[in-house]
């Protein structure tokens, strides 16, 4: 289940709409959906992917082996972002530290999804902010 929530959330992070006849072939329009929303999923998809190991297992502890299921060609398009995504390059580079963190675990999505939203988000309140003090 986790890996078709990820690839869900891949499809909300596609850079071109891949509806209709055009975009089933990869020649569809500019996505409608926000950049900023796009970077948050392919983050989530990116980060949970690289928490499933080779034997289908999550990882739920650091010290748990890691292995790709294609998450090479995800980290790729991680670090190769197209030229809308430079505004927000210092979240990019965030994502790239969290994902490569091989001390982070399923358990850090909600903080993960906090830390996104806080930056990417500044001006919406999430249910994973924490309340001030």
């Amino acid at each position: 289940q986790l890996v078709e929530l990820s690839n869900q959330l891949l499809k909300l992070a596609e850079d071109k709409k891949s509806t209709g006849f055009l975009g089933a072939f990869g020649f569809g329009g500019k996505s409608d959906v926000p950049v900023a929303f796009r970077l948050c999923c392919r983050a989530l998809a990116t980060f949970a992917l690289c928490q499933i190991r080779g034997d289908d297992a999550i990882r739920l502890r650091p010290d748990a082996y890691v292995a790709s299921r294609g998450t090479e060609r995800l980290w790729k398009e991680l670090t190769n972002l197209p030229a809308e995504y430079q505004p927000m390059q210092t979240v990019v580079q965030f994502v790239q530290a969290w994902v490569a963190d091989a001390g982070r675990t399923l358990a850090d999505c909600p903080q993960l999804v906090s830390q996104l939203t806080s930056r990417l988000f500044p001006d919406t309140q999430n249910c994973f902010a924490r309340p001030p003090l």
